[in-house]
């Protein structure tokens, strides 16, 4: 009697794009995967609409669920700020991937960034210093060493939006999720942004939950 054949349950080289020394996951390469390893449901919910009250800031929610029962989520959120000017018109559906892709990616247990996640070309264009390098997505994500000088861009007196109840709840989300605790989500919002979570303005709060998903 012949021998079944073993099923190929590892990354399809097709689906792996390089860009300056960066590697990245197409989208459809972390579908292809995770069907491999027994996927079985995909659900994407749409966590906060865009609209001119939230600086057009979009934010869904994919839960995976394999054969076996088991359940990934993730959000990823989609905005002017952190896409590019030829797909900022499809917010909504820029932030359904991107959650796509972060929850296969955790599924899988992909050690590459989705492509899909990148707001730009040219964020990746001279930042591979390796092969799994992480990419900054937002190029105006302030750096760390140099956000204690400058005031905090929050929403008391600065004219801009308070980060909404979407963005607050994606947050404490992904802190969840990397186990820290009250206090170092505390203390990472104060080092970044000289504010506590709950006075950012949408735009850092959009740079915060890009920074606990690079993270992951």
């Amino acid at each position: 009697m012949p021998k079944e054949k073993t099923k190929q349950t590892t990354l399809d080289e097709r689906f792996i794009t390089e860009i300056d020394g960066n590697k990245f996951i197409q989208l459809a390469g972390l579908i292809d995967l995770g069907h491999k390893r027994g996927l079985s449901k995909i659900e994407v919910d749409i966590v906060q609409l865009p609209s001119s009250d939230n600086e057009n800031f979009a934010v869904c929610k994919c839960v995976v669920v394999s054969k076996d029962q088991e359940v990934f989520s993730e959000v990823g959120d989609a905005s002017p700020a952190n896409t590019n000017s030829r797909v900022s018109k499809h917010l909504l559906r820029i932030a359904a991937s991107r959650s796509l892709g972060r929850a296969l990616r955790i599924f899988t247990n992909a050690g590459l960034v989705c492509l899909d996640e990148l707001g730009d070309l040219d964020d990746v264009i001279g930042s591979g210093k390796g092969k799994n390098n992480l990419v900054d997505i937002k190029k105006k994500t302030k750096p760390r060493t140099n956000t204690k000088s400058k005031p905090a861009a929050n929403g008391n007196g600065s004219g801009k939006s308070k980060i909404s109840d979407a963005q607050y709840r994606a947050i404490l989300n992904l802190s969840r999720r990397r186990n820290m605790s009250d206090d170092e989500l505390k203390n990472m919002s104060k080092e970044m942004f000289n504010s506590s979570v709950e006075n950012l303005s949408v735009s850092d709060a959009s740079s915060f939950i890009q920074s606990l998903q690079q993270s992951a």
